[in-house]
């Protein structure tokens, strides 16, 4: 799921089969019980960081804890992720450097709908609901800008750590050949060629941080706009469901569409933009008019509907999952033109 470069032993040079249906079944059911292992790991450990007080609801790292606290919990969250990560890891090796980090945001999904202490459904309803008579919906949304911008660091992070581990101790090629191309091939490739490095296995970690500034500021500026384009179109509601759909959605579209312009640039490009855009349009939210909708509850505009948690964790699972697609589409094209 990462375009970061990997160790390939010589032995690996030939192409081998393509993964049978069994082997296909293992290996997601292994992607299951990590993002399982991940939602009850982080609910538990950290879920106590993002749950609003009673009789508030929706899962929030700042709107709760203030800027002291939230720093303290983002750090406590970074730990969980981190633990996550590593486990995801053992349970899907061989597979993509990004495999265990997408296993961690998918579980962190489970913390958004598990923050409902007030009774409500854990959207940023009933939060607006109490913000819009006292005339702080500004405020809020400057707020969710602001720790958005903390979600970035976490992100930033956890890709690093996921890159250095990967590189450490899970370095392999299976994740690419097990579709029936060969190192050589990826090689030849100019595309996927700085996918393989067949020398030191500490390279990796370096090696995503070469791409050009062209290859990561554009891969940078699709996905922010992407994202943004996507959730404008999608976020028709504050419901749960809908705000999970949309993340889901527009981290996958901007992952996509970012790697297939810029395949060179490291997969921390289409994460970061996740939170990025969420930054922007909170900000820009929060400087228009009537935010604070007709209605108790209900923002007059898209990006005002949804919290960071529920975009963040569906959104850079998405990224990766989107990023990875791109990635198998160049090694299919190579495949067809043999």
């Amino acid at each position: 799921m990462s375009n970061e470069s990997i160790s390939v032993a010589p032995e690996q040079d030939a192409s081998p089969p393509s993964e049978g249906l069994l082997a296909v079944i293992n290996r997601r059911g292994r992607y299951v019980l990590a993002i399982v292992l991940s939602g009850l790991t982080l609910a538990y450990l950290t879920g106590r960081v993002v749950a609003p007080p009673p009789p508030s609801s929706g899962a929030s790292l700042l709107l709760w804890n203030g800027l002291s606290g939230g720093l303290l919990g983002a750090l406590s969250l970074l730990g969980g992720l981190l633990l996550c990560i590593a486990v995801s890891m053992v349970l899907t090796h061989p597979d993509a450097p990004h495999a265990g980090m997408f296993c961690a945001f998918a579980g962190l999904a489970y913390l958004s709908f598990g923050s409902r202490d007030g009774g409500g459904d854990g959207s940023i309803r009933q939060i607006l609901a109490l913000a819009q008579p006292q005339h702080q919906v500004g405020a809020i949304y400057q707020t969710l800008a602001l720790e958005s911008l903390f979600w970035a660091a976490i992100v930033a992070l956890a890709d690093r750590f996921t890159v250095w581990l990967h590189a450490l101790r899970f370095a392999n090629a299976a994740w690419l050949t097990r579709h029936g191309v060969s190192t050589d091939e990826l090689l030849d490739a100019s595309e996927l060629a700085h996918l393989v490095v067949a020398d030191h296995p500490h390279r990796p970690v370096t090696a995503g941080l070469k791409a050009s500034l062209k290859d990561i500021g554009g891969a940078l500026l699709i996905a922010v706009c992407v994202n943004l384009l996507v959730l404008t179109v999608l976020l028709r509601s504050e419901l749960k469901g809908q705000t999970i759909f949309a993340g889901l959605a527009a981290g996958y579209l901007a992952g996509l569409a970012a790697l297939w312009a810029f395949p060179r640039a490291p997969l921390l490009a289409v994460c970061l933009a996740v939170p990025l855009a969420l930054a922007g349009g909170y900000f820009w939210v929060a400087s228009a008019m009537g935010v604070g909708g007709s209605y108790p509850g209900i923002a007059a505009l898209a990006l005002g509907r949804a919290l960071p948690l529920d975009l963040v964790a569906t959104g850079v699972a998405g990224a990766i999952v989107g990023a990875h697609t791109g990635i198998r589409m160049v090694v299919h094209r190579i495949l067809e033109t043999e």
